[in-house]
């Protein structure tokens, strides 16, 4: 029984994880031509959620505002403005990450 009860613990921290992530899995198919500049704003994002979850957490809010509103915001503005001055133009899929990352990070406090 002990070992069930376990298991099922487990599960339950999978779930957490998995709305950790914002209900975006690392790379999905669709995403799977992204060049690495594409993968590397993508994944820091990711990072940069993880970190305002984790502030929210501890009840840190004006270190969760600082990844989740700044930071997100920052790193969305360089891509923004890589993709105009290199003529590369914008992976409209990322953008729209961007902004959910963006959304999700706010909504602990947003109601």
């Amino acid at each position: 029984a002990t070992h069930h009860h376990h298991h099922h613990h487990h599960h339950q921290h999978d779930q957490h994880h998995d709305h950790h992530q914002g209900g975006i899995s690392p790379f999905p198919e669709t995403r799977a031509e992204w060049g690495w500049f594409e993968k590397a704003v993508w994944n820091e994002a990711n990072k940069i959620l993880c970190l305002a979850d984790h502030a929210y957490q501890n009840l840190n809010f004006h270190t969760a505002l600082h990844w989740g509103f700044y930071e997100l915001g920052l790193l969305r503005d360089a891509y923004t403005h890589w993709g105009r001055t290199t003529g590369n133009g914008l992976n409209r899929r990322l953008v729209n990450d961007l902004l959910y990352f963006h959304v999700v990070a706010l909504s602990p406090i947003c109601p």
